[in-house]
């Protein structure tokens, strides 16, 4: 039998599905770097695409903004994209395959809603102790609660020690 008899003869194998990615939330802090530095470790180790998502909130929300403020809303997001496109330069590399997700919304809930298609989902902490957590919230507090898969709390870096 030919090698295209073969194929023709061979059931269809449905096309191979994306494998889901790991997901890392990022803020500009260290923390976040932290925790991308780790996602862009994990996602490699696994063979996955990594998956960058950046979130800002509108203040106030976006119904009441006057059209002369929509330039700095812009502004804003333009500022984001760039900060996004910085941080997956700094992972960039190898084979790694990375996305970004760069949109308004409140990160605990963009996050938890990305947990959905991932293999894992990573955030940075803050380190801001036990009491003020309860006090503030905390993004990683609510996904490790409300996530789809599994999450890893990135610990705060903690800087070197001078003598």
């Amino acid at each position: 039998m030919t090698e295209i008899a073969q194929q023709a003869a061979a059931p269809a194998v449905p096309a191979a599905a994306r494998p889901a990615p790991v997901v890392v939330g990022i803020d500009g802090s260290a923390g976040a770097h932290a925790a991308l530095l780790w996602a862009a470790d994990e996602a490699r180790l696994r063979a996955v695409p990594l998956e960058i998502v950046r979130t800002w909130p509108l203040d106030p929300p976006a119904a009441h903004i006057p059209a002369a403020d929509l330039a700095a809303v812009d502004e804003r997001a333009r500022h984001v994209e760039v900060e996004v496109e910085v941080e997956s330069d700094s992972v960039r590399g190898g084979d790694l395959e990375i996305s970004q997700l760069v949109c308004q919304g409140f990160a605990q809930d963009v996050l938890v809603a990305a947990s959905m298609a991932a293999d894992l989902l990573v955030v940075g902490s803050r380190g801001r102790g036990a009491v003020r957590t309860l006090l503030l919230g905390s993004v990683s507090a609510h996904v490790a609660s409300h996530a789809h898969c599994p999450v890893v709390v990135v610990p705060h870096p903690v800087p070197p020690e001078t003598n």
